[in-house]
């Protein structure tokens, strides 16, 4: 009996074009938005690169101090150089900042570095702090020099160190995409799509509000056993569109990190969670058709962006203001696991997600079943 209930709902779900709508081509036309929309904004405006200057400092001791002081600064994440150094003369150096060939332009004015820039953004002002710290270490040098002589060969050999005693340790894997955030809430969205799909199978197996449900009912086959295999069923299917609309996200080149048994995990978890809502929303007889489509929607765009599909910052706001909303959100639980498996080389985080998941499929399927057990009717 459960097998011929799979069978049949299994086959009623693969025909349901609004499942596959908005579960795959949804997904795949917004992604591709996505894509075409933010493209490479992160790996060639935001992420931390060398930046390429010229330099042309006419006195001596001021060149022979910032080239010592250059050797000090790198990119924490990398160890790369900060700034790709071209020596230069005046003319040549500020040709090449014209035409937007470096970012800067050190120069020295008396014996004070000066920084010549044409426009004002990020990458500049991590330049004018470059200057701003090179004339704080000329001042402590001084200042030993006059105060403690005996003491400057120590502070110079820290200046050349670099940071003395502390030392940055990075916990993540990767380079952290902002917009990557994007397509983790839009695969999200699709796990929680199946929430309509799984109330309206359970509506359709009740026999007060459907036909197919009273004959079932009449029949004498388990209520559970039904449910059971038709929720199973429309599972398997929406984890099939999931994966296939994953797929196509990988293809385009979204990283999602590269350990992708997690993200299979995290995806079952998520379509079961939308699963167990709708089974919750479907199990209330009372509630019109059209009223518990109008919830099950409203869980999953409702939560979509909260979670920050639409604005990214909403989900930081939240967390910063009322947490608790990211932490019963489900949309938002299942954005975080895929933040995390990329991220982090612990998984802490992704079994805090996992857990709270399965807990709110656990409560959501407990309501379910207590509103949606074999009822008795007076007459079908």
């Amino acid at each position: 009996m459960f097998w011929h209930h799979f069978k049949y709902n299994f086959l009623i779900s693969i025909r349901n074009k609004s499942q596959i709508m908005w579960s795959v081509v949804f997904v795949v036309v917004l992604g591709t938005m996505f894509k075409l929309t933010f493209g490479d904004i992160y790996n060639q405006d935001e992420k931390m690169k060398n930046m390429k200057v010229a330099v042309c400092i006419e006195d001596e001791q001021v060149e022979a101090n910032f080239k010592a002081y250059l050797e000090n600064i790198s990119i924490v994440e990398s160890g790369d150089k900060l700034l790709d150094v071209q020596y230069l003369d005046r003319t040549e150096g500020e040709k090449l900042l014209e035409d937007g060939e470096v970012e800067g332009l050190f120069y020295s004015e008396g014996s004070e570095l000066k920084l010549l820039i044409t426009k004002e953004d990020i990458k500049q002002s991590i330049l004018a702090s470059v200057v701003t710290q090179y004339h704080q270490m000329i001042t402590i040098l001084s200042t030993v020099q006059h105060d403690n002589p005996e003491k400057l060969q120590e502070v110079m050999t820290t200046f050349a160190a670099g940071v003395g005693e502390n030392a940055e340790i990075n916990n993540s894997k990767s380079d952290m995409d902002v917009y990557a955030q994007y397509f983790y809430n839009l695969i999200a969205m699709a796990c929680l799509m199946c929430t309509s799909v799984s109330m309206l199978l359970t509506t359709k197996n009740q026999a007060n509000t459907s036909v197919v449900g009273a004959r079932k009912e009449v029949s004498g086959a388990s209520y559970f056993v039904g449910n059971l295999a038709s929720l199973l069923a429309a599972a398997l299917v929406q984890i099939l569109c999931v994966l296939i609309s994953f797929g196509y996200l990988l293809l385009i080149g979204t990283n999602f990190g590269g350990e992708i048994y997690k993200i299979v995990i995290v995806i079952f978890a998520g379509v079961f969670t939308g699963m167990s809502i709708g089974f919750c929303i479907g199990s209330f007889g009372s509630i019109s058709e059209k009223v518990k489509d109008g919830i099950s929607t409203a869980v999953a765009v409702g939560g979509s962006f909260l979670s920050g599909l639409m604005i990214a910052d909403i989900h930081m706001l939240i967390e910063n203001n009322c947490p608790i909303i990211n932490r019963i959100n489900p949309v938002a639980l299942v954005a975080d696991a895929f933040y995390s498996i990329n991220t982090f080389e612990t998984n802490d985080r992704l079994i805090r997600d996992l857990v709270s998941l399965a807990i709110i499929s656990a409560v959501f399927i407990l309501i379910g079943n207590i509103f949606g057990r074999r009822k008795q009717y007076a007459s079908l």
